[in-house]
């Protein structure tokens, strides 16, 4: 249940930073000096690393919350060996090109995966776009045929709104990991996403159906991105039918995304479902990852319209919350201040939705955040968000955005 709380001046106001708890990822066995600090670029980073790895130990584990765990491995200890993680057969195969290979994987997902997460808007990401350009670029020649390679290409074309563009490489990408499952299911769930993204709900909840019928992971949140997208889609009848099935699939019961997949297929699983409340709920989904500013303007503006004719009393905080957002991105903001107010005082909708207030007033602190005569009010606004709401949705994400966002405001008045 919501809760508004103050907490004593000076008392432990943790972040949780862990990337257990907030990241939607999680590294395992990677060297950690090419994440930790930011990595330097690449005009300032040696070539080679000492130390590399055998020729059969493993790459290493990436873990992207909510993707599968994705598991690569280093390169085989002779040339005719098949190179497993989407790794074409290359001449020169050993520590040295193990340990380079690591490391440009490590900075891809960096660049495209953690930096964008924790960035508060595309400018903080371009630079770390054009590095793993360069990596690409690269690459290619010495990986042409590589699923890793042409995974992250679709990454950084998605990052910078090329979403067409994106989907023919994530395609691509999956017919190169025929083989490798865990490949296949990082690429199907990017397919999912950016169909969420153009609108496309036909083939992205055809994509989180497979996830959801072939991956262990978390068949719980599948079949809740499934149910919506189909529902979006207009097939309402097989969207309840799936909205049942997730709560039977709801296993982890301290995972903070199965849970809220739960509570949300409980009201969306009744036989007056809509399509408007189901395509409400995927554009939730996309402003809840921080994948509206991926949209173009017109699919933003009939986002727009959908929301505007939904006339649902426990869902009214939810819909100016996110057609703030909207209107945010189409630089609309006075219209976006406006829905913010809106969101932020509605009373009703907290009981189902507890997270709209907090991120409501956070959004707002963020508008105010970029005048220098509101600024003030902004930093005083987002740090009572932090202080006076606790135990709703999505809290230690929400947590993640305001340490960034008061950090960014500090080295500014530093500069």
């Amino acid at each position: 249940m919501l809760q508004r709380h103050h907490s004593p001046a000076g008392g432990p106001q943790e972040e949780r930073l862990g990337a257990a708890h907030c990241a939607p990822f999680l590294f395992s066995r990677l060297p950690q000096p090419q994440l930790v600090p930011r990595p330097q670029p690449l005009s300032q980073r040696p070539r080679h690393q000492p130390g590399g790895a055998g020729p059969s130990q493993r790459l290493g584990q990436l873990w992207l919350r909510p993707l599968p765990p994705l598991h690569l491995h280093g390169p085989p200890t002779s040339p005719q060996d098949r190179e497993p993680a989407g790794f074409p057969r290359r001449p020169a195969p050993g520590p040295v090109g193990a340990k380079l290979c690591q490391r440009n994987l490590a900075l891809l997902w960096y660049h495209t995966v953690v930096q964008p997460f924790f960035a508060l808007d595309g400018a903080d990401t371009e630079a770390g776009l054009m590095e793993a350009k360069s990596i690409l670029q690269q690459r290619e020649a010495t990986y042409p045929n590589s699923s890793l390679f042409t995974f992250f290409k679709g990454r950084v074309q998605r990052l910078e709104c090329q979403i067409s563009s994106a989907l023919t490489s994530f395609r691509n990408a999956l017919d190169l990991a025929s083989e490798q499952r865990e490949i296949q299911h990082v690429c199907l769930y990017e397919i999912g996403w950016c169909s969420m993204i153009e609108l496309n709900f036909r083939e992205a909840y055809r994509a989180f159906e497979r996830l959801k019928n072939e991956s262990r992971w978390s068949q719980c949140y599948y079949a809740y991105l499934t149910g919506v997208c189909q529902g979006a889609s207009g097939e309402l009848e097989g969207a309840v039918a799936v909205f049942k099935d997730v709560q039977q699939l709801y296993k982890r019961k301290n995972n903070q995304i199965e849970l809220f997949s739960t509570k949300r297929s409980e009201k969306l699983r009744s036989p007056n479902v809509t399509k408007e409340l189901c395509i409400l709920s995927v554009i939730e989904i996309l402003y809840l990852w921080k994948a509206l500013p991926n949209s173009s303007a017109p699919t933003l503006q009939s986002m727009t319209k959908v929301l505007q004719g939904i006339d649902d009393a426990s869902s009214t905080g939810l819909k100016y919350l996110l057609l703030g957002a909207i209107n945010k991105y189409l630089h609309n903001i006075k219209e976006a201040v406006q829905f913010f107010h809106l969101a932020a005082q509605d009373e009703v909708g907290c009981l189902t939705n507890s997270y709209v207030q907090p991120y409501s007033c956070y959004e707002l602190a963020c508008v105010l955040l970029n005048s220098q005569e509101t600024a003030a009010r902004g930093r005083m606004l987002m740090l009572q968000t932090k202080e006076d709401y606790a135990g709703y949705d999505f809290e230690n994400r929400l947590h993640v955005r305001i340490h960034s966002a008061l950090a960014s405001v500090q080295t500014s008045a530093q500069s």
